[in-house]
């Protein structure tokens, strides 16, 4: 059961991070732009990336601090490109920052969250 809860944490935090990284991108860093359609667009992009990170580590087994970021970031781009319509440079360079800031936040949390002294987050696949 202990395995399952980090699991379940795992794929919150993700989604968490990569939702609030497009939220924060798609209105520009204007808060009080935000509607419930951005939050719709923001969550789906979120759920996908969340998904895609929390699958690849249980492939894996552990993520360090690292490459947890690159996957959630690459994760979150890829999503995010499908997600928006538009032309291709501007929804390119969006989900280029999204996965970014996305990246960034995992980066942050994991550093200020996380024991220090542990570099891995492990999941037991069992």
């Amino acid at each position: 059961m202990v395995g399952e809860s980090k699991k379940t944490a795992l794929f919150a935090e993700s989604t968490l991070e990569s939702t609030s990284a497009c939220l924060v991108t798609m209105v520009q860093g204007n808060v009080v732009a935000l509607t419930v359609a951005h939050l719709g667009v923001a969550l789906e992009t979120g759920l996908i990336a969340g998904a895609a990170a929390t699958t690849l580590s249980l492939f894996s087994g552990h993520l360090s601090r690292r490459l947890g970021a690159i996957v959630l970031g690459m994760a979150t781009t890829i999503a995010d490109f499908f997600i928006h319509s538009g032309p291709f440079w501007a929804v390119a360079a969006e989900a280029v920052v999204t996965g970014s800031v996305a990246s960034l936040l995992w980066f942050l949390v994991t550093l200020l969250l996380r024991r220090r002294s542990s570099d891995t987050i492990r999941v037991d696949s069992s």
